[in-house]
Order: structure tokens, then C-alpha cells, then sequence
């Protein structure tokens, strides 16, 4: 799942990428055309090799077709998180705990296991 282009987070240097995927380098916010509204520049990622121009409004829609959706708009690039946990296993339940040190400190005598497990997930 993509999140929405968010203007000020692309000024800051968060990664952007096209609707459909592709990696996108943007280049200036500020480009000047009194008859388009194409304030953003930058290169998309071809499939085969390379990059091409193109132009967004301030709300990522690719300029010459403001409204529609299309697959060159641009979003959010998602990023991945990972956390390891390690996890207490007990007959009827299970807790886990950052560290192995206090999944140890914190065990019952009933425990089966202490399992490390990595939580990943994209925000």
C-alpha cells in the first residue's frame, strides 16, 4: 500500500516513486510555464535502462492529465521496517520481549521455547 504524494515530505529528500513502481529523481519545485502547471521535474526509471523527463502538479499528478489517474503520478515510496523481538512460548499464550536478556529475566518456569523473531513490515 502507497501513501499519497506528500509535497513537503519530497522537499525534505523522502524517496518518491511513480504510481506503477518506478523510481523517480526529482529535480526542482519551482519550474516557471505560465500555461502549465508542472511545477515538478524530474526523471523516471525506464523498464529497459535510462530515464525521461516529466512534470507533476503540486498534488504529484502528471501534469498534462491533472485529475486523472495515472500510472507516471507520483507516491510515496514506501519504507521497510524490521524489529527483532525475542518470544516467550508458554502452553497457552506467548510474550514477546526486545531483547533475549529480558525475554530470560522475565520467564516462567512453564516456558517451552524462547523464540527470536523479526517483525518487518512498510510504512
Amino acid at each position: 500500500m502507497t501513501k499519497p504524494f506528500d509535497l513537503g515530505a519530497a522537499k525534505a529528500g523522502a524517496p518518491v516513486q511513480t504510481r506503477d513502481g518506478r523510481k523517480v529523481r526529482l529535480l526542482c519545485f519551482d519550474r516557471i510555464d505560465p500555461v502549465r502547471s508542472g511545477h515538478i521535474v524530474g526523471l523516471i526509471e525506464k523498464a529497459e535502462g535510462g530515464e525521461f523527463v516529466e512534470y507533476w502538479n503540486d498534488l504529484g499528478e502528471c501534469y498534462c492529465y491533472s485529475g486523472a489517474t495515472l500510472p507516471t503520478d507520483l507516491v510515496m515510496t514506501p519504507v521497510k521496517r524490521s524489529r527483532k523481538e525475542w518470544v516467550n512460548v508458554y502452553q497457552d499464550y506467548s510474550v514477546g520481549y526486545p531483547t533475549q536478556d529480558m525475554a530470560d529475566r522475565h520467564t516462567l518456569a512453564r516456558r517451552l521455547a524462547c523464540i527470536p523473531v523479526t517483525l518487518e513490515w512498510e510504512e
